[in-house]
């Protein structure tokens, strides 16, 4: 009985590049959303009452490095591991 394409596992690497892909829509939608809360928030809601030009640039610098890591992630010679290891060396805390 032939295998069927559809119903064969996928292969990890197939996984690996979905859920990279998934972190990067998760990391697009974070500092638009926190940018849509702050604008449609009451004014004793406001996420930035105390400092809204570092809300601001945080938001910005966040979008800027989520689209790089998109982009790095769609170039023809960013091989899986390369990849994984920018996204995971960019959520690394630096250390004390």
């Amino acid at each position: 009985m032939p295998v069927n394409a559809a119903s064969a596992p996928s292969a990890p690497t197939d996984l690996a590049w979905r859920v990279i892909g998934l972190l990067n829509l998760y990391r697009l939608l974070v500092p638009i959303v926190l940018l849509a809360v702050q604008a449609l928030a009451r004014p004793h809601w406001a996420l930035l009452t105390v400092h809204p030009r570092l809300f601001l640039s945080a938001c910005i610098a966040y979008l800027v490095a989520a689209l790089l890591l998109v982009i790095a992630r769609r170039l023809d010679w960013s091989s899986l591991r390369f990849v994984a290891l920018v996204n995971a060396g960019w959520m690394r805390q630096p250390s004390a």
